[in-house]
């Protein structure tokens, strides 16, 4: 009898972690998903190529881990409106009651990172650079005024304010720059000298303002904090979370 009993809980248990199971790398799955920001900046739209497998029933979309389609869709792309946070997107195969391995991309920006020290236009010493420019990869650079930089985007002026770069520095990048941001809200567009100035009032550590990069594929979006400021060297240092997906408005 407990031999029986042994076997029968046995094979209930192998039905339970085999039966059951609905994510398997059997099926082919979905390629190449990118994202790209809607003309207005404010829905995420999803393209991706086909599986090889020609009897799957379509694809589930996930945002968060949370399925965005109910029943599997047969379309290559998936807007989805007007989301409301930043976050990881996976594309799944599904035929019957299983799913391909997922094909998966962000629209989180990046973790915060933190400049080297950037000192008022007024330091004329060599080593203490003025200027910093977001490169393509999120990272950013400080630079020396001492000539003009491409990939300059803001720079700490006379008055102590962070301010653009474009309108003085002839080979600067286009940058905007808006400092009554409220966190977490929907970013104003368009990008233009109506919604956004040209300068960060105050300095002061805590002090929160969003820039608008251009970059190769358009505007990026980047959540600038002043993290350090002195009186003494009359400068500052910031960290920063950069939107990777162009044009898109959430950070």
């Amino acid at each position: 009898m407990k031999k029986l009993l042994f076997i029968s809980i046995s094979a209930l248990l192998i039905l339970a972690f085999v039966g059951c199971d609905n994510s398997t790398s059997d099926i082919d799955p979905a390629h190449n998903l990118t994202i790209a920001a809607s003309s207005d900046g404010t829905d995420v739209v999803l393209e991706w190529t086909a599986s090889s497998d020609a009897d799957i029933d379509g694809y589930i979309v996930k945002f968060n881990g949370t399925a965005l389609t109910a029943d599997p869709i047969t379309d290559l792309t998936y807007t989805h409106n007007n989301p409301t946070a930043t976050g990881s997107y996976e594309v799944v195969a599904i035929k019957g009651d299983t799913e391909s391995d997922p094909v998966s991309a962000s629209t989180a920006p990046t973790a915060s990172a933190t400049s080297g020290t950037i000192y008022y236009e007024g330091d004329v010493s060599a080593s203490h650079p003025s200027g910093f420019g977001w490169n393509t990869d999120g990272s950013g650079s400080t630079y020396s005024l001492s000539a003009d930089h491409a990939d300059l985007d803001i720079y700490m002026d006379t008055d102590e304010d962070l301010s653009s770069a474009t309108n003085k520095y002839v080979d600067a990048n286009v940058c905007f720059i808006l400092d009554s941001w409220t966190v977490g809200s929907t970013i104003p567009w368009p990008v233009n000298d109506i919604n956004y100035g040209t300068s960060a009032t105050g300095t002061e550590a805590g002090n929160v303002f969003l820039a608008a990069v251009e970059q190769g594929d358009g505007f990026h979006f980047v959540k600038v904090t002043v993290t350090e400021y002195s009186a003494t060297d009359h400068s500052v240092k910031i960290s920063w979370q950069y939107q990777f997906v162009a044009n898109l408005r959430l950070l």
